[in-house]
């Protein structure tokens, strides 16, 4: 078994050792899965782990804190969006993520990247068919 091979399963019994809820909480009423954490902080690698070895479902929603606001209904794309981190939004995308998926408060991917100006971000979610007008 090569080394990254060996990785790539420890990694996959560690989140599943850890993570066997599909949920865990903050103490700051933040909830929210091990994809939308590995998001939302940008771990690319553990993010294609995810994807790739435990399918996870990438509309699942968390409750996330962001600028000091509690966004509720978030997605992992959203999350990703938010946090300005272009890399796994591609991942998320190419692995079906839907580019529409709105929190409680109807903010989509798109709105998420606005509040930072992210045009990298904008123009790739609408050059895959975000919906600007949402």
């Amino acid at each position: 078994m090569l080394p990254f091979d060996r990785l790539r399963l420890w990694i996959r019994s560690y989140i599943m050792e850890k993570f066997l809820e599909p949920d865990f909480t903050e103490e700051d009423r933040q909830v929210y899965t091990p994809l939308i954490a590995a998001a939302m902080r940008g771990h690319y690698d553990v993010v294609h782990i995810l994807l790739t070895q435990l399918r996870p479902n990438l509309e699942k929603e968390g409750c996330v804190k962001f600028d000091g606001h509690l966004i509720e209904g978030a997605s992992a794309l959203w999350v990703a969006a938010g946090a300005g981190h272009l890399n796994i939004i591609k991942l998320l995308v190419e692995h079906g993520a839907d580019l529409n998926h709105h929190t409680r408060n109807l903010s989509t991917p798109v709105r998420a990247a606005c509040f930072d100006g992210r045009l990298d971000i904008i123009r790739y979610l609408v050059d895959h068919d975000a919906n600007i007008n949402f």
